[in-house]
């Protein structure tokens, strides 16, 4: 699995780059909605920086659950 299409190590089974795309969001939309940075998830994207231990069950969480993780949020 190659770096930079993948959000973190091999344990994130899931291409980023698709997560905001599925969702109808551009990658600045996407990080405003889930209270992300809009350059960090670019640097994801990019592979040029990995998520952190705390960033990827979120972002497992926000792939499988969008409106649950936005509704949380919005509270």
């Amino acid at each position: 699995m190659p770096v930079n299409r993948y959000c973190g190590n091999a344990a994130v089974r899931f291409a980023l780059p698709w997560v905001p795309t599925r969702l109808g969001l551009s990658r600045p939309k996407f990080a405003e909605r889930f209270g992300l940075d809009a350059r960090t998830v670019q640097d994801w994207e990019q592979g040029r920086r990995r998520s952190d231990k705390a960033a990827q069950p979120y972002l497992k969480v926000i792939a499988s659950h969008p409106d649950m993780v936005a509704g949380a949020l919005a509270t």
